[in-house]
């Protein structure tokens, strides 16, 4: 019993081509998601993941060093083709700033 079969179970049958003729499944390079691990056509493996951030400089010293030691410790282990997208949107904080007196007055 190999390592994929322990992880996913029975081996995985391939979809024959002409069953997803001219549909989206026939275009799209994933097989089957499995667990939520996506197994590409050509018998790639991928995982995505959603990491919540972190405000890093908040953090005290010895946190701080803890997050660097464990994300180096991960990247040690990490698949040599591992890639990292890092995405990131503007927060509206107008509501946030201004000046307490005057939310104050809005809420009351």
């Amino acid at each position: 019993m190999g390592l994929k079969e322990l992880i996913f179970g029975k081996q995985i049958k391939q979809a024959h081509a002409a069953q997803y003729r001219n549909s989206t499944q026939g275009w799209l390079p994933v097989l089957d998601v499995q667990k939520g691990v996506i197994i590409t056509k050509d018998g790639r493996y991928v995982k995505i993941l959603e990491i919540m951030p972190v405000n890093f400089y908040l953090k005290s010293a010895i946190e701080q060093k803890n997050i660097i030691f464990y994300f180096s410790s991960y990247l040690k282990i990490a698949p040599d083709n591992l890639q990292i997208k890092i995405v990131t949107q503007k927060a509206d904080i107008g509501g946030r700033t201004g000046r307490p007196g005057e939310r104050r007055r809005k809420a009351g």
